[in-house]
């Protein structure tokens, strides 16, 4: 039973989509964490090299 073969109706359409725009906001909001994660690492090297100089 492949693709072409679901019995599609628009509830459970519905439900992927909305799985699949959660998916991506989930996405979204790990890039903007992994970005700040970056920055608060390369201000605490920073931070660290500026003492040890």
């Amino acid at each position: 039973m492949g693709w072409a073969s679901r019995n599609f109706d628009a509830e459970e359409l519905a439900k992927d989509y909305q799985l699949t725009m959660s998916l991506k906001e989930v996405l979204g909001l790990l890039e903007q964490l992994s970005e700040r994660l970056k920055s608060i690492g390369n201000d605490y090297l920073k931070d660290a090299l500026e003492r040890l100089s």
